[in-house]
């Protein structure tokens, strides 16, 4: 019997190869993915804060007290100067939260701020590089190894503490190393989600399975 100019057998094995192949793949999206944006240093400046939409804003002072300017850096477009304080609503997330860790990353409380935002944390943990039996430092995400997040200008040999990171209910970080300003934005979203994998492999995997019974009835 044919589907659309294809054997059964064929179309039932191309169902089938679909299906494990996002059932795979379900398994191997399971880490955030960042963009790191340098924005570098900015003289006399302090940071204003995050918004939900990756935006971040610094305040800078332009060497009179009080006399201070805003830079704005958008996830999208090219950044601007705003002479008054922009009205955004921003989404800092919480400072000296307890993180979610386990048993491959142990929280460093000793270093550094953590930050969280709803199912979101930032925090700092030691953990052992894969292959070695070295124990490092790292800046993470998330409880799990997978979860570590290389950031510009941390280097715990010279500077262990990283304190302040703005952490959006995005995903998305803001903050400062020995390198000035960084953003890590979150791009997993523009990934399918390891939900919609596993929904769409199990999706082939009925139709095949639908596809069987039905030729067996018709054979």
């Amino acid at each position: 019997m044919t589907y659309f100019g294809m054997s059964f057998g064929r179309f039932n094995g191309m169902a089938m190869t679909i299906g494990i192949l996002t059932f795979a793949l379900a398994r191997a999206a399971c880490a955030d993915t960042y963009t790191i944006k340098e924005i570098g240093f900015l003289g006399t400046s302090a940071p204003v804060g995050i918004t939900a939409d990756g935006t971040v804003v610094i305040e800078q002072e332009l060497g009179i007290p009080e006399d201070v300017v805003y830079d704005v850096y958008p996830v999208d477009g090219p950044s601007y100067v705003d002479f008054n304080a922009p009205s955004f609503t921003y989404d800092n997330g919480t400072f000296g939260c307890t993180p979610v860790t386990s048993a491959a990353v142990s929280w460093a409380s000793a270093y550094g701020s953590t930050t969280c935002n709803g199912s979101r944390e930032e925090y700092e943990g030691f953990y052992t590089v894969p292959g070695t039996s070295t124990v490092a430092l790292g800046v993470f995400t998330g409880p799990d190894l997978s979860d570590l997040v290389t950031l510009p200008g941390f280097d715990p040999a010279v500077d262990p503490y990283l304190n302040g990171v703005f952490l959006n209910s995005s995903g998305d970080l803001f903050g400062q190393t020995a390198d000035g300003y960084f953003e890590a934005i979150d791009v997993s979203a523009q990934t399918p989600e390891p939900s919609g994998l596993w929904l769409a492999g199990t999706g082939a995997a009925v139709l095949a399975g639908a596809l069987r019974r039905r030729f067996v009835r018709m054979v």
